[in-house]
């Protein structure tokens, strides 16, 4: 007996032990961890960025989870609804007071007994329930949605606002290289007579300011390179490749009046309201029927042993089965409670129906705002890039003028600096635009990144 137990405990010890070591052995190790390979000598664009940032992104994993999760929860909706309940149990008392010997390994000492339970009907119920999980799978797939977008306009942003840190950076160094020429050559000037010392001063005083102006560059374009990286778990200091984008834009204004009958139709929110409606109106069905006397019709069936074991004693019925019915009408506190309950889904149902005709005039809203916001920037562009052309002819103008003796220092520093703000504003207008454009299609619900 007692070398029957000791092994009966050894047993359980080494199940456990070896569980806990397979437990230990299948634990990966994170994604975020280290870059992955190949990354190093990747040239991102907007695709390929985009794309590892939904694949990289924890929030969006964890929306990924509670879209697995509802869908779960809607199968076991389905089966608690339509498959039958199986139950089997084997019984055996190896050792026992009752028994004689008391170790007796007889299997004729075993009880089985295999049950089936179907609920036929209870009064809609289950299929409310049923109906309810469905929504509740169809919510969690719009919010992944609308994290989908979220996190690939982000990615936008930092894409373009890398790219746009490159290009001012870019002209502020071509500022700084004129400006240094244009010091030098004053420098020969002042020397041979032909300018001040003032005019001395002046450009060297531009030429140390385009030095600070490159060092604010630099640390911003940095800056914007961590952003970049922090997005996919990257390390902060990892040099990556970044292809520009082509300098061809949409010079047309898009359809509003189109834009926003598409919007009121398929914008993820619009969805998702009309879903949180439908979910409003089947909980007042189920608070309907939780007020009402609960009716069910049960069907079961059982049968004793299985092969040769465990069969019911001669003479007893086996196997049985029955259909029921019950009813059964609470009185008391539940019956304030399945009121109140009541009452509550109704409310819920009118201020459901109110926020989709208020989301109707916010929706329109937004894509008039973005809409005026995309024009605005579509003008801006242009603007930018008539000036960065009269500013850049001005200065070569001016330039020619002041080696002639013809315009002075303070006209000079005033073309330069105008052609450098024109610059920097036509870098800025574009990726505005760009930017601009992207998030005119996510208020309209167009899908920002590839399925």
């Amino acid at each position: 007996m007692k070398n029957l137990f000791l092994m009966f405990f050894v047993s359980l010890g080494l199940i456990a032990f070896l569980g806990s070591i397979q437990g230990y052995a299948f634990v990966a190790p994170s994604r975020h961890g280290a870059m992955p390979i190949g990354w190093t000598s990747q040239i991102w664009s907007t695709s390929t960025y985009m794309g590892a940032a939904l694949e990289r992104s924890h929030e969006l994993k964890k929306s990924g989870e509670s879209v697995e999760l509802a869908k779960n929860s809607y199968i076991k909706a389905l089966s608690d609804a339509f498959i039958p309940a199986i139950t089997f149990s084997a019984i055996n008392s190896p050792y026992s007071a009752y028994n004689n010997p008391k170790l007796d390994l007889n299997k004729n000492n075993t009880t089985v007994n295999t049950g089936l339970s179907l609920n036929l009907f209870n009064s809609f119920k289950d299929k409310t329930a049923v109906d309810i999980s469905y929504i509740d799978k169809g919510i969690s797939e719009i919010n992944l949605l609308l994290k989908k977008q979220q996190i690939a306009l982000y990615s936008l942003g930092n894409y373009y606002d890398i790219l746009r840190k490159k290009k001012l950076l870019k002209v502020v160094r071509a500022s700084k290289r004129s400006y240094k020429e244009q010091y030098e050559k004053v420098k020969r000037y002042h020397k041979d007579g032909m300018k001040s010392l003032s005019d001395l001063l002046k450009s060297n005083l531009n030429y140390r300011n385009s030095q600070l102006g490159e060092i604010a560059a630099i640390e911003n374009y940095k800056k914007s390179m961590m952003t970049f990286n922090i997005l996919l778990y990257i390390s902060p200091s990892a040099e990556v490749n970044i292809s520009d984008i082509d300098k061809q834009y949409e010079r047309t204004l898009p359809d509003i009046k189109a834009d926003i009958k598409y919007a009121l139709k398929n914008r993820p929110e619009m969805r998702l309201a009309k879903l949180a409606l439908k979910k409003s109106l089947l909980d007042k069905s189920k608070a309907f029927l939780n007020a009402l006397p609960n009716f069910s019709i049960y069907a079961n069936w059982d049968k004793a042993g299985i092969g040769g074991i465990g069969r019911a004693a001669s003479g007893i019925t086996d196997p049985t089965y029955s259909i029921n019915a019950s009813l059964s009408i609470p009185l008391g506190p539940e019956t304030v409670s399945d009121r109140n309950n009541l009452i509550a889904s109704r409310i819920k149902v009118k201020e459901n129906s109110r926020y989709i005709k208020l989301l109707e005039f916010e929706i329109e809203k937004e894509i008039m705002s973005e809409y005026l916001s995309l024009e605005t920037a579509l003008k801006t562009h242009e603007v930018s890039k008539m000036k960065a052309d009269i500013s850049k002819q001005n200065l070569k103008i001016v330039n020619q003028k002041y080696g002639e003796g013809q315009s002075g220092m303070i006209e000079l520093a005033e073309a330069q600096g105008d052609d450098l703000s024109s610059q920097s504003e036509l870098a800025n207008s574009f990726y505005d635009l760009l930017l601009s454009r992207a998030q005119y299609n996510k208020t309209v619900g167009i899908n920002l990144f590839q399925e």
